[in-house]
């Protein structure tokens, strides 16, 4: 039997936050519970690794930012490296989702560029929808294509409460106070989703300005690649980073 699914890649707080639960939340042989990349683009080179595994095929889990990997990895004309991609449309046409209104809007035509068949999936789509999509996209992947299914908002739901944990003794707010109550005016570069929310509402609490710190709201979250450009350009600057 091809094992069908390996989980990886970087859900955060698109509408992919539901599959990624039950995916963590499933133990089945035919269904490894996977790896979460840690940064966008990680997913894919987990997954080509992966797939070097007899009888494999990967799905991967993406909110964006797959057309690079796809173009120079996967696609048919290199390795032929044949995934599953489940794609959160986030600022999807009609939307106010921002950073992400003009991603929304050319979703669906990289895809098409990239010559990668896709199934959109919405709240009205059926179960029997999905699979026959599916059974249609086996030909694709027999071929060493790459698929997508596109997500759109709340059109998937997961009923089980799954628990995240981990053996670490302390949590991200709490080490983020700590490196504001060191930073004094160094300015702090924090990374994109919670991390940057977190940073903002604990200046908001301590009463403190905004003006140092660089809240990194998109561009993939490598806030790290923006600390050291700032570094550059101000060497006598103190830099704290927060990935």
């Amino acid at each position: 039997m091809r094992t069908l699914y390996r989980g990886t890649g970087f859900p955060a707080e698109s509408p992919l936050q539901l599959p990624d639960a039950h995916l963590w939340d499933r133990s089945e042989a035919s269904c490894d519970r996977g790896q979460r990349g840690k940064l966008h683009g990680t997913g894919r080179r987990l997954s080509s690794g992966y797939r070097q595994s007899p009888g494999s095929i990967h799905a991967e889990q993406r909110r964006r930012q797959y057309h690079q990997p796809v173009a120079s990895l996967l696609n048919d004309k290199v390795y032929a490296i044949p995934m599953i991609f489940v794609i959160g449309w986030r600022g999807e046409p009609g939307s106010t989702t921002n950073p992400h209104i003009y991603q929304g809007e050319v979703t669906l035509k990289l895809l098409e560029d990239m010559g990668i068949r896709y199934f959109v999936i919405g709240k009205d789509t059926t179960e029997e929808e999905v699979s026959a999509a599916m059974q249609e996209f086996r030909k694709e992947l027999d071929r060493g294509e790459d698929v997508a299914f596109v997500i759109r908002k709340g059109a998937l739901s997961y009923e089980e409460k799954v628990e995240y944990r981990n053996d670490n003794p302390m949590i991200r707010e709490e080490i983020i106070r700590h490196i504001v109550q060191a930073s004094g005016e160094d300015p702090i570069v924090s990374t994109t989703g919670k991390a940057s929310r977190e940073l903002f509402e604990i200046r908001e609490h301590n009463g403190q300005s905004h003006k140092y710190d660089f809240l990194t709201v998109g561009s993939m979250g490598h806030s790290s690649s923006i600390a050291l450009g700032w570094q550059y350009r101000s060497p006598d600057e103190g830099m704290v980073r927060g990935r």
